[in-house]
């Protein structure tokens, strides 16, 4: 999956009790569109949380949800700019954020 297929989500996990929903970024940061990409695709996951959608996935896991995004490129500032304001969004708003780049 990707983040271009944004009413899909990519993996959902376990880890810690919590419900990992994790997101496949495979694009470059040269594209103004693929911030909005990235941010469709994370509204979406929003939603599918709650809506209760993604309520019935690990059902054991009850402390919470962590959206993960891994990247295969470099953030480039605009990037890292972007993902520190979701961050700091979704930390408000009771959720866990966490991004990482894949090697």
């Amino acid at each position: 999956m990707s983040i271009e297929k944004k009413d899909i989500i990519d993996y959902i996990t376990e880890e810690n009790g919590k419900k990992v929903l994790s997101i496949s970024d495979h694009l470059q940061w040269d594209d103004m569109d693929h911030l909005l990409m990235l941010q469709e695709k994370i509204n979406m996951y929003l939603s599918a949380i709650e809506t209760g959608q993604v309520s019935d996935y690990y059902p054991n896991a009850t402390n919470g949800y962590v959206i993960c995004l891994y990247l295969k490129y470099e953030l480039d500032e605009q990037g890292e700019s972007f993902l520190q304001k979701v961050k700091y969004f979704l930390n408000n708003s009771g959720y866990e954020f966490k991004y990482e780049i894949l090697r």
